[in-house]
């Protein structure tokens, strides 16, 4: 617990015991939940549309008005987005504070979800590496950990930042804090929802 720096276990099992024939069902099991579960399960929200997924339980779609929310107001609740629906409304607001963003394909790996960039008065990058967890409870230091890992190491002018509007454990606070990884939590995202309100108004 608390550990800040990438920690290896290894296992040993010992030949011909009982525990390495649990180990080796253990093994397949898993390997059969990933190809059979996972693969199924990869890209729901992009195979199926809404109302494919309603009409399994013989129900009408809630309609695109209601589920997708204003950008410049917001949703009343991000509980109200899918997985991608929350990352284009993330990316709408970059977009409405100057930023070129590219919506990285979906995986199901903790990657990258935004690539942002906006260049600066004297021509200076600047790029964030956007992560969107839309969770119903507080991210934990472990995805702090996890972004931070998949950075490209050569680009000097990248920022990491995670968008949760449930927020972050104190731990992942410190963790981030220290590291230069912004955190974005729902009163975060209001907040620059009525930057870009202000912006596209003129204001």
């Amino acid at each position: 617990m608390g550990q800040t720096s990438p920690v290896t276990v290894y296992s040993y099992t010992c030949a011909d015991t009982v525990e390495e024939r649990i180990a080796h069902v253990l093994e397949e099991k898993q390997r059969l939940f990933d190809l059979v579960v996972d693969e199924v399960t990869l890209d729901l929200d992009r195979l199926l549309t809404a109302e494919d997924l309603f009409g399994l339980f013989d129900l009408a779609p809630p309609s695109a008005a209601r589920r997708r929310a204003d950008v410049l107001r917001g949703p009343a609740s991000f509980g109200d987005f899918t997985g991608r629906e929350f990352e284009e409304y993330v990316a709408a607001l970059l977009r409405g504070l100057g930023y070129a963003v590219e919506v990285t394909p979906y995986t199901r790996d903790g990657g990258v979800d935004l690539v942002a960039r906006q260049t600066d008065e004297i021509g200076l990058e600047k790029v964030l590496y956007v992560q969107c967890k839309n969770h119903s409870t507080a991210v934990g230091v472990e995805v702090v950990r996890s972004l931070l890992g998949i950075l490209p190491p050569e680009d000097t002018g990248a920022r990491a930042v995670l968008v949760c509007p449930a927020g972050f454990s104190a731990e992942a606070r410190r963790f981030a804090k220290g590291r230069g990884v912004r955190l974005i939590d729902e009163s975060s995202l209001r907040e620059l929802a009525r930057r870009v309100t202000l912006s596209a108004h003129g204001a």
